[in-house]
């Protein structure tokens, strides 16, 4: 059995960690992602599937905890949450944080294997101050960041194995994508 923080305890360590940063503009954003992959992770519970909804939980409220901390490149985001995770006790947590960055999914080491993992790598990338289709979601990350083609392709790589995993869990949702519900 996985030793998981409260609720209460991850508010705590999301507040020591100082997320959200006060200038990071997207402040909702793990609330929206820990909304939506709670959601699925029951979903796919109430139709059998062997899920974690607690770890589920807590991971996704906690899977940006490193965000505003300093660090040298981006691909260090992960890493260091992961860091902290096991260092704060809580090793089942560290490795969802750890495989939820974008290019995860392409090397096979670091790619997201359970359940708990796809939910809430699938559930971050959903999500940017409101929840997104994919498609949308890569051409934001294009826009914003692709300067060469070769900056394009790189960007646009993970997407067909985020559409897998979205194809794996909605299946056994049997429910589409563009039928998640509303979140206040």
């Amino acid at each position: 059995m996985a030793r998981l923080p409260s609720r209460r305890k991850c508010a705590q360590l999301l507040a020591k960690y100082n997320y959200p940063h006060p200038d990071y503009a997207d402040s909702k954003h793990h609330i929206l992602v820990n909304k939506l992959a709670v959601w699925i992770a029951e979903s796919m519970r109430e139709k059998g599937a062997r899920v974690n909804v607690e770890l589920v939980d807590r991971a996704s409220l906690l899977h940006d905890i490193d965000q505003s901390l300093p660090k040298k490149h981006h691909t260090e985001h992960g890493k260091l949450g992961a860091r902290i995770m096991r260092e704060e006790g809580y090793p089942e947590i560290a490795r969802i944080i750890e495989v939820h960055n974008l290019d995860s999914v392409l090397d096979a080491k670091t790619s997201p294997e359970t359940l708990e993992e796809k939910i809430v790598y699938y559930a971050d990338k959903r999500v940017i101050q409101e929840i997104i289709d994919i498609d949308t979601r890569f051409n934001n990350w294009v826009e914003r960041h692709a300067k060469t083609p070769e900056d394009r392709e790189k960007i646009l790589k993970p997407k067909t194995h985020l559409k897998a995993i979205e194809k794996e869990l909605f299946s056994v949702i049997g429910k589409k994508p563009d039928q998640i519900p509303e979140f206040n």
